[in-house]
């Protein structure tokens, strides 16, 4: 396996997906980063130049298959980063956790006429399938379209997604490569998703530093290999608990 400058190289040994690269992403810079919370909030310009300059980087990278989270800071990174790809699929389980209403997407209806060329096809419900974990804003009793949702902008989850129901997204998205025919995929997704979803995977004796949370516009190489090495992690999952002050890290 060739090395590739300014990516860092993470392994497992999962048999099902012996001889398959993945190219993980985290999303550039959105507005949630910086402080400036707004309803699935869209990159910054700083976020639009990360991608930029991460283009001739992903340029390089053999990828058959997109695979994106269906928020639109993770669309537009993915777009960005490797165009109208003829292969690029919204999959709902690579969202980011449900917290905050910056990680509620916007209806399927609308994304497809912003991001035309990826498929959602995959995704059955048009509102998104975890607003029921949010409580009802104060005076947004009776709203409905645009109002609603404006609403929703500084909603908090009562009922906030755990680490072991993203686990479970996880093995979904592990099946879901399994099932492919592509050997090389590129997947863009999310700061704690993404630092489950490596963390699930841990080779035994490998630094954890290699599973710490992406930066934001980040590439890792992800291997499966079947070398006897001992998956699962030697401890505990990290403490994922978020709050405002530590958002802008996430997301």
């Amino acid at each position: 396996m060739q090395s590739i400058k300014g990516i860092t190289d993470v392994a497992s040994n999962r048999p099902e997906l012996q001889g398959r690269e993945v190219w993980i992403v985290r999303h550039a810079q959105g507005s949630h980063n910086v402080g400036e919370y707004e309803f699935d909030p869209e990159l910054t310009a700083e976020g639009r130049r990360q991608v930029a300059s991460q283009k001739s980087l992903s340029s390089q990278l053999p990828v058959d298959l997109v695979l994106v989270s269906p928020l639109r800071r993770t669309l537009e990174t993915a777009s960005g980063l490797f165009g109208k790809h003829p292969n690029m699929v919204a999959v709902e389980e690579l969202r980011e956790s449900v917290t905050e209403s910056c990680n509620i997407r916007l209806p399927v209806s609308e994304l497809k006429k912003a991001y035309p060329h990826v498929d959602f096809g995959g995704i059955s419900e048009d509102h998104d399938p975890y607003l029921h974990r949010f409580d009802k804003p104060e005076g947004a009793e009776g709203l409905s379209g645009s109002a609603k949702w404006d609403a929703m902008v500084d909603a908090v989850a009562l009922d906030p997604e755990t680490d072991a129901e993203m686990v479970t997204r996880g093995e979904v998205v592990l099946k879901l490569l399994a099932s492919r025919p592509e050997k090389t995929v590129a997947l863009v997704s999310h700061a704690m998703f993404l630092n489950v979803f490596l963390h699930m995977q841990m080779v035994r004796g490998q630094p954890y530093r290699m599973y710490n949370i992406l930066t934001n516009c980040e590439i890792r190489r992800l291997s499966y290999h079947d070398k006897g090495a001992k998956e699962g992690s030697d401890g505990p999952f990290p403490d994922l608990r978020r709050s405002r002050t530590s958002e802008r890290l996430s997301g």
